[in-house]
């Protein structure tokens, strides 16, 4: 049976947020395998957020959750290059297999 590390580094502002990007996926040599993002956030909505890490890393897997949205739905989320879309409240049924599932996937 595999072992599987998780580290959850919390950014709340788009400075911090693009401080932890760069330090795992450039000095850590890769490290970040997987980031949730939030639709709704400070400076920058999650669509927006998604489109700006694919420019820098089009391999990211990313999954967006959001509240209902009038802004995004699964396929707008799919069609911007987010793996999967989660409706909140997020709770670990939710989470633990879509993580899984983009982690799977992208063997």
């Amino acid at each position: 049976m595999a072992c599987l590390t998780i580290r959850l580094p919390v950014a709340c502002s788009k400075k911090r947020f693009l401080e932890l990007f760069n330090y795992f996926t450039s000095i850590i040599d890769n490290e970040l395998d997987l980031l949730i993002i939030d639709m709704t956030m400070p400076e920058l909505t999650g669509d927006n957020r998604i489109k700006e890490i694919l420019s820098i890393k089009p391999n990211m897997l990313i999954i967006l959750c959001s509240r209902y949205s009038k802004k995004i739905t699964e396929q707008g989320a799919i069609q911007i290059g987010a793996k999967k879309y989660i409706e909140k409240p997020l709770n670990l049924q939710k989470l633990a297999p879509a993580v899984r599932e983009t982690l799977d996937d992208a063997k």
